[in-house]
């Protein structure tokens, strides 16, 4: 296990604790309430609009859990989009955002597999565009791009609860 990957785990379950306490998962009676105050707002570009839509199409007509996992995901997604933001030092190429995207669900021990059609194609999608699809260093502007992206997935998945 490489130095980035361990950082990315450890970053993961920090985030999880925190998220744990935020949504009363550590007592195991998860706050489903979609009401939460996440500061987020859908994308301004047409392109990202249509991405972000399949994400909130795909939570609507999936798992009846969507009201849970939504929620869960959009912290999930939000707190990401924060670390990233403030830390260089855990998230530093495109490909380990990469990588982060396709490990939240298995952070939040969600079984995502066939409950949301076309979410995870429209995740990757979205962050595929806006970050690009080459695996190069986070620069400042890049940086930038990606916590957008994560604020959108964040943004989507809370609207998807709804």
């Amino acid at each position: 296990m490489n130095k980035n990957n361990l950082l990315l785990i450890v970053a993961g379950l920090l985030i999880l604790f925190g998220l744990g306490n935020k949504l009363g998962i550590v007592n195991n009676t998860p706050n489903t309430n979609s009401s939460i105050n996440l500061n987020l707002s859908p994308p301004t570009d047409p392109e990202l609009q249509k991405l972000t839509d399949v994400i909130v199409a795909s939570f609507k007509a999936g798992s009846s859990d969507r009201k849970s996992d939504g929620i869960f995901l959009a912290c999930l997604y939000n707190d990401m989009s924060n670390l990233i933001e403030e830390d260089s030092s855990v998230i530093k190429t495109t490909e380990e955002l990469v990588q982060a995207n396709s490990l939240a669900a298995k952070l939040l021990k969600i079984n995502l597999k066939g409950k949301y059609p076309g979410f995870s194609e429209a995740a990757t999608s979205l962050i595929t565009k806006i970050i690009g699809d080459d695996n190069v260093a986070l620069d400042e502007k890049s940086r930038s791009q990606a916590v957008n992206a994560f604020r959108y997935l964040a943004w989507a998945c809370k609207s998807g609860a709804e």
